[in-house]
């Protein structure tokens, strides 16, 4: 029992998910938190006053503590911990941690083009090549803090938001 409890431990470890402390002070972290609001607050007004375009004025009462219990939990957190705190740190062992410029690592953009390319399952083409840009914010946050928090919570803000923007389409 000893040593599954260190396997255990050790295989968290190595995820990053043991460690989480850095980026709660960091201003580019709180920056990428506002970004998703400010991109789908100006593409909501500009769809608005687009006449085939029909607006859900109550969107907001889809959202329930279930929902986002399971875009915590079922999605934001295995998500991470796959592709951001095993798939990467694999292949940030196994390239040696390079870098393709001093922000990005070859780790970072294979794992999010593998990241995005498993969405293509869920979503249509298009919105599973545009998970790119978010996916290289949440795996530069990885690397950063060699912690899967921060973009677990990244990802679960940006699914939040994208959420609450598609609400307002669909009655």
């Amino acid at each position: 029992m000893e040593r599954i409890l260190k396997f255990s431990v050790e295989i968290l470890k190595f995820v990053g998910f043991l460690r989480l402390k850095g980026f709660a002070k960091d201003k580019y972290f709180y920056m990428f938190m506002i970004i998703p609001l400010l991109l789908y607050f100006a593409l909501y007004y500009v769809l608005l006053f687009m006449p085939t375009i029909k607006i859900n004025t109550n969107s907001f009462s889809l959202f329930s503590l279930h929902f986002l219990l399971v875009q915590f939990f079922v999605v934001s957190i295995p998500e991470e911990l796959f592709f951001r705190g095993f798939l990467m740190q694999l292949i940030s062992e196994y390239t040696g941690n390079r870098k393709v410029c001093y922000f990005l690592s070859y780790a970072n953009i294979l794992s999010s083009v593998l990241f995005s390319a498993a969405h293509i399952f869920t979503h249509s083409l298009m919105w599973s090549m545009s998970i790119l840009f978010p996916s290289l914010i949440f795996g530069y946050f990885r690397e950063k803090y060699n912690s899967v928090w921060p973009s677990i919570i990244l990802h679960f803000w940006y699914n939040i938001i994208f959420s609450i923007f598609i609400s307002c389409f669909y009655k």
